[in-house]
């Protein structure tokens, strides 16, 4: 006769089986006997497990990082970056239990870096120059067009709010 194993929270025990199995890092189970590794679910958006059999998750993802699902720990590199979590991405923010990196949106810009911990820590657009949201690329999105100047933080080309005064002439990039 085969001893009963004790399937506690943070490990699955096969149907019939003699040990336990944890679940792995980046997943947790507050289930106790749970019969499979799909009881071992990944760790939540904004939160991090690290280490085998945890039943809670650990703690929050750190401002800086973001963490999607499956985080094994607070905060991340450039290189340990993937698709769940990592550094928080340029033109981007990330708060204390980050799950989906923030924009830093129309009239900002990271001034190219990565690991932003909030928003303050995004600049306005350089004057004379644009930054909208949509764009891809790490630095502003263009210069500001004839005929208008573009204040620090301006989010459009041409800004109906600065058009160039009668009589002068606002060269493309103008700041003032």
């Amino acid at each position: 006769m085969r001893a009963q194993v004790d399937c506690g929270a943070g490990y699955w025990c096969a149907a019939g089986a003699t040990s336990t199995t944890a679940c792995p890092a980046g997943t947790s189970s507050p289930a106790l006997r749970a019969g499979s590794a799909a009881a071992c679910a990944l760790c939540p958006s904004g939160k991090y497990c690290a280490g085998e059999a945890q039943t809670v998750p650990t703690g929050d993802c750190a401002a800086g990082s973001f963490c999607k699902a499956g985080a094994t720990k607070a905060s991340y590199t450039a290189a340990e970056t993937t698709a769940n979590y990592g550094t928080c991405p340029i033109d981007h923010y990330c708060v204390v239990a980050t799950g989906d990196p923030v924009h830093c949106g129309d009239g900002k810009w990271s001034e190219g870096n990565t690991g932003l911990p909030a928003l303050a820590s995004c600049s306005l657009c350089p004057a004379g120059q644009y930054c909208d949201s949509t764009s891809t690329v790490p630095q502003p999105t263009g210069l500001c067009q004839e005929g208008f100047y573009c204040l620090a933080g301006s989010s459009v080309p041409a800004p109906e709010a600065t058009p160039c005064s009668a009589g002068h002439f606002c060269p493309t990039g103008s700041p003032v």
